[in-house]
């Protein structure tokens, strides 16, 4: 993702900078820690990186980290699911994951 340029989706979205690019590393090694593997990782059209996951019965999550350096995680379609935002800690972030499996694998 680091050799992704400004309006890399035709649409004018940034490329994710620095500061997505840690936030997203350290929610991974959180996601291996926690044994719970996402679906795919993308570029956001957020201006960011896009963390999805999928339940075993079509259940979406996903985790945003934007260039700005916000952290917001929803659980549940984009237009009807909890969306909150993240305090940018260890703890939070582990937290969000954890709130994020238990809603998927009911």
């Amino acid at each position: 993702m680091r050799q992704l340029e400004a309006n890399w989706d035709g649409r004018g979205s940034e490329a994710p900078n620095d500061l997505a690019l840690a936030n997203s590393k350290r929610v991974l090694l959180q996601l291996s820690d926690l044994g719970f593997p996402p679906r795919s990782i993308n570029a956001s059209a957020g201006d960011g990186i896009a963390i999805y996951f999928l339940g075993p019965n079509g259940q979406r999550a996903d985790m945003e980290m934007y260039n700005s350096g916000e952290i917001v995680a929803t659980i549940g379609e984009p237009d009807s699911g909890r969306t909150f935002e993240l305090a940018n800690d260890e703890s939070d972030i582990k937290g969000a994951l954890e709130e994020m499996r238990q809603a998927l694998y009911r």
